[in-house]
């Protein structure tokens, strides 16, 4: 005796679940996309993470704080912020507006950050980074508006091209040796730092800062 077909209701709300479980597939893709982002750095992509989260429906709220805490382990600020939408969860907390709380913290910490570097930047200093950040960005103009200030990417790979987009968005040469340099002072962003000063970053980072420790010249970390 052959198998009697499902109901009509059965059959719609096995419809309904497909089209739930599609949506949740479509956000997680679309979360990873964001969070897999080789070109921009951990601000960055926590900002445009957290403004999908809190323009889409939610559907799982779990699911994306997953994807921040492990998509990018060596990104501290995207594990502390899938952390933080963990918790909002937990307690049944995370709405859209509990998640625009956190884009505008943020962007307060990652401005105060920015003022900060620049502060500490000399106005007679020659200011080197590398790869790409949007904090080293935004530091490079506050001290720019406030000094001038000369400014250079360091790029020794020629496939370096995160490198040469940060000198064509700052607006600066991009050089290969610190020799011509009256006064370098290395600026540069971090995926992670730690309690003890030792930071997490790619290895155009590391070139520069073993550049500059070669001339006794400082680094700082924005």
């Amino acid at each position: 005796m052959g198998r009697r077909p499902p109901s009509r209701r059965v059959a719609r709300r096995n419809t309904h679940l497909a089209i739930y479980c599609t949506g949740l597939g479509k956000m997680a893709a679309d979360l990873r996309a964001i969070l897999a982002d080789k070109a921009a750095g951990a601000t960055e992509i926590a900002r445009r993470a957290l403004e999908y989260i809190a323009a889409g429906e939610l559907k799982d709220p779990a699911e994306a704080a997953r994807l921040l805490m492990t998509a990018r382990p060596d990104f501290g600020l995207l594990v502390n912020l899938g952390r933080r939408l963990e918790e909002l969860a937990r307690t049944g907390g995370l709405t859209p507006e509990a998640v625009r709380r956190l884009l505008t913290e943020l962007g307060e910490a990652a401005e105060r950050a920015a003022r900060r570097a620049a502060q500490l930047l000399p106005p007679d200093a020659d200011v080197v980074t590398a790869s790409y950040s949007s904090q080293v960005v935004r530091a490079v103009r506050l001290y720019r508006f406030r000094d001038g200030g000369r400014v250079w990417v360091w790029v020794t790979d020629p496939q370096d091209s995160i490198g040469r987009r940060t000198a064509s968005v700052l607006g600066a040469e991009v050089i290969t040796s610190l020799e011509k340099l009256s006064r370098p002072v290395g600026l540069i962003g971090a995926d992670a730092v730690f309690a003890d000063g030792s930071v997490i970053n790619g290895a155009p980072s590391l070139s520069l800062a073993e550049a500059l420790a070669g001339r006794g010249a400082p680094l700082y970390v924005v």
